[in-house]
C-alpha cells in the first residue's frame, strides 16, 4: 500500500469549511477522518487522499481543489525533512538528501535515483 503523511492536505478541513461543505462527511466517505488530519505526522493511503481531493473538488465545483489546498501550505507539511535539507551546504546535496529521505513524507512510491 502507498502512504503519505496526512500533512499532504494540510488546509483541506478549511478550506471545505469555507466554502459551505462539510469536511467530516467528505472525508469519510474518502475513508478519513479530521483525526487523521489532525495528526500531521499519521499515514494515509494514496489512494484515500486522493479520493478526498476528487470528492471536494466535485462538491465543490472547483476542479482545481487540490491545487488551492496546495497553495496554501508551506514547506512545513514536509515535517523534518525541510529542516535536513535546508542545513545542506549545496543545493545539490539538499536535492540528494532530500531524495534519500523522501520515504519519511510518502512510503510505497517510486524512488528516483
Amino acid at each position: 500500500m502507498h502512504l503519505v503523511r496526512a500533512s499532504s492536505i494540510t488546509g483541506y478541513e478549511k478550506l471545505v469549511r469555507n466554502r459551505g461543505h462539510d469536511p467530516v462527511k467528505l472525508l469519510s466517505e474518502a475513508g478519513l477522518t479530521l483525526r487523521q488530519l489532525r495528526a500531521p505526522n499519521s499515514y494515509c493511503s494514496y489512494i484515500a487522499i486522493s479520493e478526498a481531493l476528487d470528492l471536494a473538488a466535485n462538491a465543490l465545483d472547483e476542479p482545481l481543489f487540490g491545487l488551492l489546498v496546495s497553495s496554501t501550505q508551506s514547506t512545513l507539511i514536509f515535517g523534518d525533512l525541510t529542516l535536513i535539507a535546508a542545513q545542506q551546504p549545496t543545493l545539490e546535496t539538499a536535492m540528494e538528501t532530500t531524495n534519500r529521505f523522501v520515504s519519511v513524507q510518502a512510503g510505497g512510491g517510486i524512488r528516483h535515483k
